[in-house]
């Protein structure tokens, strides 16, 4: 492999890595909207930034863990950017309303969640392509994304519009 090949790995490893950053990132914020929303749960994402906070306190005093702390900053982070965007809309249909509107959806966005992904990664190792699984990410997985975001938004609008016209 020359260096111009290596280049392009990283490239997309990075883009996959990107990729299911964002994917990841949706599936949970309308996950988390849906479980609000629908069974009054909400996610107590105080207490486990603060649990986590703690045990990266605890790791830099010890030797030889710093790329666990880095894994538990990164997790962190990506949990304050989630409670940021934890400003749920306030619909006015029933939550029986939104869950049958919001059902299949939801099913399709666990489609993009850790689970598959992480079958999809054993699957693709195993047979020793898993350039493929980082294309896929990327091309289907991005895909399916934007698809889901529109289809999400276009239910949303129609609650936030049903909410307006009573």
């Amino acid at each position: 492999m020359d260096s111009g090949d290596y280049f392009i790995t990283w490239i997309v490893v990075i883009l996959a890595a990107v990729s299911r950053i964002f994917q990841n990132f949706f599936f949970d914020y309308y996950r988390n909207e849906y479980l609000s929303y629908v069974y009054n749960k909400v996610a107590n994402l105080e207490d486990e930034i603060r649990e986590f906070k703690d045990e990266s306190k605890r790791l830099e005093s010890l030797k030889g863990k710093k790329f666990e702390k880095f894994l538990i900053d990164i997790y962190i982070k990506y949990s304050k950017l989630q409670r940021k965007s934890n400003n749920h809309k306030a619909f006015s249909v029933s939550p029986e309303e939104y869950k049958k509107a919001n059902k299949f959806i939801l099913r399709l966005w666990s489609w993009l969640g850790s689970t598959t992904h992480l079958t999809l990664i054993i699957i693709f190792s195993i047979v020793q392509h898993i350039e493929i699984y980082l294309i896929a990410t990327i091309v289907i997985g991005n895909f399916f994304m934007l698809v889901f975001l529109a289809y999400q938004s276009y239910l949303n609008n129609r609650f936030i519009t049903l909410s307006g016209s009573k």
